[in-house]
């Protein structure tokens, strides 16, 4: 997120959280003239409602407030881009928002002894982003040429079961461990014990007892069971039980939900003719020799 502030400069960006821009009637003019909006870290709950970024998304036209002045319409285009930990839920869950919705991945970890605290630096020199810019005007150029549609794009069906799974852990947990039938059930403490180690070793921030509640309240009966030895008696969750697979708990699933995701986009044969050539561009003599400028 840094390299991309950096490489687009202060006066061409900004950082507005999605909560500012639906409830700060001020809060868009911050992006008029602005060729990004990049924040970091949002939090989960952040799009409950996402009216104002779905415009902002979609080229609408949309109101600007500044103080002691009139309001004005105009069509924004500043590109939307969000980095976070856990997907945010949304409650308007339309083919409107799954299209709106590009997921990149960061799947590596890096380990604190192979970090270099300087790699930022050696990135933003001079030549480094003269490559950078050279390998965004090739790009531009093939999607000039494919009428600027995207050759890997979306399938909105997919994508809305995607980010359900990856916007709510515990349904993915439950997807992935138990199973649901009739006269079947799991203790409670059991469940919220496993569900956490889940959560941490799949790099999900926990969930405490009252969210787990909320939730499974809503899709499942709590009640009474004694314990296997016909002992003491324990609330349980009615209509699961564990599935009998071996126990993964301890396994890193990180590439696994990288794998879920790239079975959302799917392949536009149709921009394999190009249309709409454009002329080669070819400001430089030469190109610039960095670390972006790399042969395919």
């Amino acid at each position: 997120m840094s390299l991309f502030e950096d490489f687009l400069g202060e006066k061409n960006r900004c950082s507005v959280e999605p909560k500012q821009i639906q409830n700060d009637k001020y809060a868009t003019a911050q992006m008029e003239y602005k060729y990004a909006n990049i924040v970091s870290d949002i939090n989960y709950d952040e799009f409950e409602n996402i009216t104002q970024v779905k415009k902002l998304s979609g080229a609408d036209t949309i109101t600007i407030r500044r103080m002691y002045k009139d309001p004005y319409n105009r069509k924004l285009f500043t590109k939307q881009i969000y980095s976070t930990n856990k997907m945010p839920i949304v409650k308007e869950k339309t083919n409107a928002w799954y299209r709106r919705v590009y997921l990149i991945k960061f799947a590596n970890i890096m380990d604190q002894s192979k970090r270099d605290n300087f790699l930022l630096g050696k990135l933003t020199t001079e030549k480094e982003m003269q490559g950078l810019a050279f390998k965004c005007l090739q790009v531009l150029k093939e999607l000039h040429e494919n009428d600027f549609i995207f050759t890997w794009d979306i399938d909105e069906r997919k994508m809305s079961s995607l980010y359900e799974e990856l916007s709510n852990p515990i349904l993915m947990f439950i997807k992935e461990n138990c199973v649901e039938g009739r006269d079947t059930w799991v203790f409670k403490w059991e469940f919220e014990e496993r569900l956490n180690n889940w959560l941490k070793n799949n790099h999900f921030p926990t969930s405490a007892k009252t969210e787990i509640n909320r939730y499974m309240r809503d899709k499942y009966n709590e009640s009474n069971r004694s314990s296997f030895n016909g002992g003491k008696i324990y609330r349980v969750w009615v209509g699961l039980r564990w599935s009998e697979k071996e126990d993964t708990a301890s396994l890193n699933h990180f590439n696994h939900f990288n794998h879920k995701i790239e079975t959302v986009y799917r392949y536009r044969g149709s921009l394999q003719t190009p249309v709409n050539r454009l002329n080669p561009l070819n400001p430089l003599n030469e190109e610039p020799k960095s670390s972006y400028n790399q042969t395919k």
